[in-house]
């Protein structure tokens, strides 16, 4: 009988493919991208029925910390992207 890390590792083998590369950020990188866009987007519509002092915190202290944590992360997952490539091309 197979360990549950083993079933794991052999159904992410059989999902990657052969001509999908080991290791691809740009995908995972390009959704957290979209709902950070998703986010403003809600938040924007929000404030247009919530726009008190409240609101404003919640801005100040969750959203802009938020997003700016989110750019900076994808702005490193980028340039470890291009690492990977790289590296990949390297062993090719």
């Amino acid at each position: 009988m197979r360990t549950c890390s083993e079933a794991l590792a052999t159904r992410h083998q059989s999902d990657i493919g052969e001509d999908m590369a080991l290791a691809d950020l740009g995908s995972p990188a390009a959704k957290i991208h979209s709902s950070l866009e998703d986010l403003q987007l809600a938040w924007a519509n929000t404030l247009e029925h919530w726009h008190d002092e409240n609101s404003s915190r919640f801005e100040e202290e969750q959203l802009v910390p938020l997003a700016m944590t989110i750019k900076i992360s994808l702005d490193a997952i980028g340039r470890m992207n291009e690492s990977i490539q790289k590296a990949e091309r390297a062993v090719d």
